[in-house]
């Protein structure tokens, strides 16, 4: 989903932005780019292990612009990235003593259905990304899962973008009157090795007690959520450990801060929800990195997230095709959790 500011005028929003960032963001920002980023800071249990922006310039005709997910292929040695705007983009990072230092995109892609024809609205708002057999040693037979927002589905595609087959969804994911909005559909997914695929609207669907986790099996999870205003989840991973990393993301207008935070969710049977059992109980949830531009953090719209190797991730921001915004790919590591000074607090609303 796109942010508020983009269903505002393009011309007002240039002004406001622009004033915005002269006055929220005081002193040196924390969140550098190329030779200025300080790589290697810990945050929290973040990491930070260096940022790029990548230019829109065009791939195969295609420019590089909106991006909404990410999966790595560990047989391909690709980042796969995704465009809410239906493209398939290649990209090889490139690493120094484990920072990252360079991002090329060799290949794009227009998604394409099973007949071979480019997706287009409102079937191609393509928002989740997902790899299934990525790291079983052999090459060509990657699978990409694809969850799209507008018309809430999951698909199977090959790496090129070509679609080989629908996931049936469980209920109450199968029924478009669900959701809160046709913007407010499949906006993250992953692949768990107990539960299989595990997805979850942007909001939580308004028939629900709170923030849910399903599976295409129809097993659902409970879970709590970062409280600020308009949050939404935009991104989920896998952890080695078994563990759910959500990628939560909060702007609500030009006036308030951008919030984008990490969160740990232990998946169990006490928080798995069933008819019998009242009241619900959540999963446990741990805080990891919470970063807002109120505090220095020179952040954008990130949405897609990726595991790397061990506890190391990728994650990349949505530039809405707007002048103003970026597209950053972020790389960092998951640490185990030291109290410090540095610890982020909520913003003040």
């Amino acid at each position: 989903m796109k942010p508020a500011h983009k269903r505002c005028f393009k011309a007002v929003i240039a002004l406001l932005l622009a004033l915005l960032l002269c006055t929220t963001v005081s002193g040196a920002s924390r969140y550098k780019l190329g030779s200025e980023y300080t790589a290697g800071e810990q945050f929290m249990s973040i990491r930070l292990l260096g940022t790029l922006s990548i230019p829109d310039d065009a791939v195969n005709s295609i420019k590089v612009n909106e991006l909404s997910g990410l999966a790595w292929d560990e047989d391909e040695q690709l980042l796969y990235a995704l465009s809410n705007r239906g493209k398939l983009y290649h990209l090889k990072p490139e690493f120094h003593e484990g920072l990252l230092v360079n991002v090329r995109v060799i290949a794009a892609f227009k998604l394409r259905n099973r007949y071979g024809k480019k997706l287009k609205k409102p079937f191609r708002d393509a928002e989740g990304l997902a790899l299934q057999q990525g790291s079983n040693g052999k090459k060509g037979d990657s699978r990409l899962l694809i969850s799209f927002e507008r018309k809430p589905r999951v698909a199977v595609f090959d790496n090129n973008g070509h679609e080989l087959k629908q996931l049936p969804l469980p209920r109450p994911l199968n029924d478009t009157a669900s959701y809160e909005s046709d913007n407010h559909g499949l906006e993250a997914l992953t692949v768990h090795p107990q539960f299989g695929v595990i997805t979850t609207p942007e909001i939580p669907l308004p028939a629900t007690k709170g923030t849910t986790l399903y599976n295409l099996a129809g097993k659902q999870w409970a879970i709590s959520r970062f409280p600020v205003p308009d949050n939404a989840i935009v991104g989920m991973e896998t952890m080695p450990d078994g563990a759910l990393l959500l990628l939560e993301r909060s702007f609500s207008s030009i006036f308030s801060p951008i919030v984008i935070s990490l969160h740990k969710v232990q998946l169990g049977d006490e928080c798995l929800q069933t008819p019998a059992r009242k009241p619900h109980k959540v999963c446990q949830t741990e805080p990891l990195g919470i970063f807002s531009s109120s505090e220095g953090w020179d952040i954008d719209n990130f949405e897609g997230l990726a595991h790397h190797q061990g506890n190391r991730y990728f994650m990349v921001s949505d530039n809405n095709r707007f002048w103003l915004q970026r597209t950053l790919l972020s790389y960092f590591e998951v640490m185990p959790h030291v109290e410090s000074a540095q610890e982020s607090t909520v913003p003040n609303w």
